[in-house]
């Protein structure tokens, strides 16, 4: 099943269930609870999905009960301040991660409700992180796939603040790292990040202006130092142009997302004609990737979100006026499943 979310004016935005296997169309509508998406996560082994999302006015989390078509929407949480902005699932432990402002003054927080039905707080906040931080434009963060470590990003002020999500931490909710991502290049941009399932490592995408190419940095999870990808080279280099050796990903990277196994991330990016590829990386040797570009037809304009299903076999790309799935291995394309949107389909969530 692929969700396709999108933002538009007004507070009723239009977004889609595919069904991949069929290549049919399972529903489209514009609801109040679909507006404005900008982070969403399948949950109840893909009998629900979960979207963050809302403009200044209208914010909250809603829940899609997909076990009959059409899917029934309601509001679960709605925050006294902004936001959520994204949303992230640990299933094994029903657990739901939110990045919002609880109150209604500009600070930041992780949030847990709990997303048990037999619990008496059910769909209630059970946890929190403490003044995470008040830089307003704190609105991404990645979970790692055993529900451990959360990687939370600031777009412009370039911050990396690392979070124990494991219940049974002594350090539960605490901020175990933070501090500035290493950037170089013109107007540098942190856009998303993504935890490896062994809870080694982040890897973070950096968009530059100008149409410079782009870059992924890693974070090594267990010394909590960025890992310099040319040590031939002055300061902390990331896979990119600098890198050794070099990776020619494109320009304004915007999503990426790592397989099941840690052996390869795809990343995507709206600069110049649009662009996509994948990263083949090796747990055991973590200085070591190549990088292949993928070429489907038709391209890859307006590349703003993507997203791996489950399984790593496949790869869904919104593109313009169209979401393509690709063989992740490949990069050659299986499905094109049109949208009534040329632009502003900002999320898309393959389960």
């Amino acid at each position: 099943m692929l969700f396709v979310g999108s933002s538009v004016a007004g507070q009723a935005d239009p977004a889609w269930l595919f069904d991949v296997v069929r290549d049919q169309v399972l529903w489209n509508d514009s609801e109040v609870e679909t507006n404005n998406v900008t982070g969403g996560a399948y949950a109840n082994g893909g009998r629900e999905l979960f979207l963050a999302g809302g403009d200044a006015n209208v914010a909250y989390l809603s829940r899609g009960d997909l076990t009959t078509l059409p899917p029934t929407w309601s509001v679960v949480y709605d925050p006294l301040g902004r936001g959520p902005f994204d949303v992230h699932s640990d299933d094994a432990r029903q657990l739901l991660y939110v990045l919002a402002h609880p109150t209604p003054t500009a600070v930041s927080e992780l949030l847990t409700l709990d997303n048990d039905p037999q619990s008496p707080t059910y769909l209630q906040v059970v946890a929190s992180t403490q003044n995470l931080s008040s830089n307003p434009l704190i609105e991404r963060f990645a979970l790692s796939a055993s529900g451990n470590r959360a990687a939370i990003i600031s777009a412009f002020v370039r911050y990396l603040h690392i979070v124990d999500t494991d219940p049974s931490s002594p350090t539960y909710m605490q901020v175990l790292f933070e501090g500035a991502i290493p950037v170089n290049g013109p107007f540098p941009i942190i856009t998303s990040a993504v935890v490896t399932s062994d809870d080694r490592s982040v890897l973070i995408s950096i968009q530059r202006g100008g149409g410079a190419a782009s870059a992924i940095a890693r974070f090594d999870l267990s010394s909590m130092t960025w890992i310099d990808h040319n040590p031939g080279m002055s300061g902390v280099q990331h896979i990119g142009p600098n890198s050794s050796p070099a990776a020619n990903l494109g320009p304004a990277v915007f999503d990426i997302d790592i397989s099941s196994d840690d052996t390869f991330a795809v990343v995507c990016g709206w600069g110049g004609s649009g662009w996509a590829g994948r990263i083949d990386l090796d747990p055991a040797a973590i200085t070591a990737w190549s990088w292949r570009a993928y070429a489907p037809t038709p391209g890859l304009p307006d590349a703003w979100a993507l997203d791996l299903a489950s399984g790593d076999g496949l790869v869904a790309i919104e593109t313009q006026g169209q979401v393509l799935v690709l063989r992740a291995g490949s990069g050659e394309t299986v499905r094109s499943f049109p949208v009534s949107l040329s632009s502003n389909i900002y999320l898309v969530r393959m389960k």
